[in-house]
């Protein structure tokens, strides 16, 4: 059996001295933990990174925001250096277009007047050879007369004339003088035609002219009086037309006001109508009174009774008699409803055969076979269009729905004029069959 040996007293001693000093440990980071002091310090170290980490993030900030400063500043250089390339590129496209504005239209001016002169060339030479053609019929003519007359001097000298004869060329003599006559004034006429329609269209000419040159800058040929009489003459219509339709006096003419005063003076123009009316149809004193043109049945009656009563009126009354027994009796319902029949039975009217007018019908159908002629021409160009426009991608949908309802539009017009033209030339060939049997 084996017993343990006993420690030691330096075995025992340092065994004491190492829990003592194992304790002393175990105190000091106790009391290390409960100290104040050093947590204080732990938090102060924790702010201290937190505002660290924040100084860094205002410095990333800041310099983001120089950064866009610059950005913004470098674009904002870039977009006016291009509005100004732009601006100096749309100002040479305008100076361009001008030039060519004005070479256009003096390019029309210069074809403005090489019409007119052509024209001018063309009618003068019209007037040269009409009076040329005209000279010569008439040179024609008067060497006809003279050899129609001759042969009849010969045939005077060979057997007198008898006093048939005398009066035939008298009468012949009196014809060639009235054709003669006539000849002279349709020429006069139509040299007084032409010289209206050349002073029309040299007119019409100037008006274009002065027009033109008003169109242009600094082309305003009206002078300082003219266009104050002119701006006068605006002023009054525009005092009229306020006056007469401005009821509030308001300085403007609204829809209104303006439907308003065309009723009032409607209603006005009515009155003085019936009024006028009544005036006519009323007869003066003394006079009898107007036939009627429209009567009916019980309108007769009334004006046969007045009449009869008004021719009574200065005769001496008759004396009364006696009626006869029977003759009182009033008239039963079946004649009361005959007479009533009768009454409301409308006068019998002939019908009158009515002429037709086949030239008026003829005219009809030519202008509906243009008409037609013109409405299809209208739908195939309005047609073509919306089948290109369709086609193109490029086409905006507002483009295109326009010129579908045009091209709708067209064929309707199409159709109403075809409907036209076929009642037109059935009734022109109804005309025409009638009149020729």
């Amino acid at each position: 059996m084996q017993y343990s040996r006993k420690p030691t007293a330096i075995q025992l001693a340092s065994r004491i001295v190492v829990a003592a000093m194992i304790c002393l440990t175990t105190t000091w980071a106790r009391t290390d933990e409960k100290n104040p002091v050093s947590r204080d310090d732990a938090r102060i170290r924790d702010y201290k990174r937190k505002i660290a980490a924040v100084d860094q993030r205002v410095a990333a900030a800041e310099k983001a925001v120089r950064q866009a400063t610059v950005d913004y500043k470098d674009q904002v250089d870039r977009k006016q250096r291009e509005l100004q390339e732009l601006l100096k590129d749309y100002q040479q496209r305008a100076a361009s277009a001008k030039k060519a504005i004005g070479q256009l239209r003096k390019e029309q001016a210069g074809l403005a007047q090489a019409l007119g002169e052509y024209q001018r060339a063309v009618k003068e030479k019209q007037k040269a050879d009409s009076k040329r053609q005209q000279e010569a019929a008439r040179r024609k003519s008067a060497d006809n007369a003279k050899a129609k007359q001759e042969s009849r001097r010969k045939q005077q000298t060979k057997q007198p004339e008898t006093k048939r004869q005398k009066d035939a060329s008298a009468d012949r003599q009196k014809r060639a003088a009235a054709a003669r006559a006539k000849q002279d004034a349709a020429q006069r006429k139509k040299e007084a035609d032409a010289k209206r329609q050349r002073a029309q269209q040299a007119k019409h000419i100037a008006a274009a002219k002065a027009q033109r040159k008003k169109s242009t800058p600094g082309g305003d040929l009206q002078s300082k009086s003219q266009r104050e009489a002119i701006s006068k003459k605006a002023q009054e219509s525009r005092n009229a037309h306020l006056k007469r339709f401005d009821t509030n006096r308001d300085g403007k003419v609204t829809k209104d006001e303006a439907k308003a005063v065309l009723a009032a003076e409607a209603k006005r123009r009515d009155a003085v109508r019936k009024a006028k009316d009544g005036e006519r149809k009323k007869p003066t004193k003394g006079q009898p009174a107007l036939p009627r043109t429209k009567k009916s049945v019980g309108s007769d009656r009334k004006s046969d009774a007045a009449q009869k009563k008004k021719a009574m009126k200065g005769q001496p009354a008759l004396p009364r008699t006696k009626k006869p027994v029977g003759t009182d009796r009033k008239p039963d319902a079946a004649q009361k409803k005959k007479a009533a029949a009768e009454a409301r039975k409308p006068p019998t009217r002939t019908k009158q055969a009515v002429p037709v007018d086949l030239q008026r019908l003829r005219a009809l159908y030519e202008r509906a076979r243009k008409d037609d002629a013109s409405a299809k021409r209208r739908l195939d160009t309005a047609k073509r269009a919306y089948d290109a426009a369709g086609g193109n991608k490029k086409t905006y949908k507002v483009d295109l729905e326009r010129l579908r309802n045009n091209y709708e539009r067209a064929r309707k017009d199409a159709y109403t004029a075809s409907r036209k033209l076929a009642e037109a030339q059935r009734a022109y060939q109804y005309a025409n069959k009638k009149q020729a049997g």
